[in-house]
């Protein structure tokens, strides 16, 4: 049996910010949507100044949603393409933010106890691989999380602009993700049929190979499928 495809009409398609891309989504506890967006100013009202990081929420269904700019001087940074800082994850665990950012040297942690209104970065980076990581998101403030790791997938290059042939995994435990002495990456599948993880990032392994095909990406568990997407 193959299933039908539907598509909306083109005129129930709203598109209420326009010129700004990337748009990583976190579904925090109080069921709203956080969200970050590079290259533009935001949602309407657009901020004063085109930003290539920028904050907002998202509340509402997807049929009458709305939408509001978070504006934080700890976490905007500017500067198109490749010359600015520029989301690539992000993710709400107990109630804290976390966000991945590229264009770093190669990425940078950030994080937020209050919603978004003030940000502490870390002072390390992922400097070997990891040029665009992205959080694995498992439902509203990582409620969903099968095990007390938080995970974060690459594709396995310096630059978030070039691509890779393979996509790399790391892990971390939730308690401890600003520590970069917790983090640990994916060394390969052993004979027993279980994950081997290493502490040290040139021993990486990969968890999915496609050569000059492997890029940016976003990952989110559905329960209902049992699949990651």
């Amino acid at each position: 049996m193959i299933a039908e495809v539907v598509w909306s009409p083109v005129e129930s398609i709203t598109r209420r910010a326009r010129g700004s891309d990337n748009w990583p989504l976190t579904w925090v506890a109080d069921d709203q949507l956080y969200t970050v967006y590079g290259d533009g100013r935001g949602f309407e009202l657009f901020v004063d100044r085109r930003l290539s990081l920028g904050l907002a929420r998202i509340d509402g269904p997807a049929e009458a949603y709305t939408a509001v700019n978070l504006r934080s001087a700890a976490l905007e940074a500017t500067g198109d393409g490749a010359q600015g800082k520029k989301e690539s994850g992000l993710l709400m665990v107990h109630g804290t933010l976390y966000l991945w950012a590229r264009n770093a040297g190669n990425s940078q942690l950030a994080w937020s106890t209050d919603l978004g209104r003030n940000w502490t970065w870390s002072d390390w980076k992922f400097s070997d691989g990891f040029g665009a990581p992205t959080f694995l998101n498992y439902g509203p403030d990582y409620s969903g999380a099968r095990d007390d790791y938080v995970y974060v997938y690459s594709h396995d290059h310096d630059s978030a602009h070039e691509a890779a042939d393979r996509m790399v995994l790391a892990r971390v435990p939730r308690q401890q993700i600003t520590q970069r002495t917790a983090w640990e990456f994916f060394l390969e599948v052993g004979n027993s049929g279980q994950a081997r993880w290493t502490a040290d990032v040139a021993e990486r392994g990969s968890v999915f190979d496609h050569r000059g095909r492997c890029y940016r990406s976003g990952i989110s568990y559905n329960p209902g499928l049992k699949r990651y997407l």
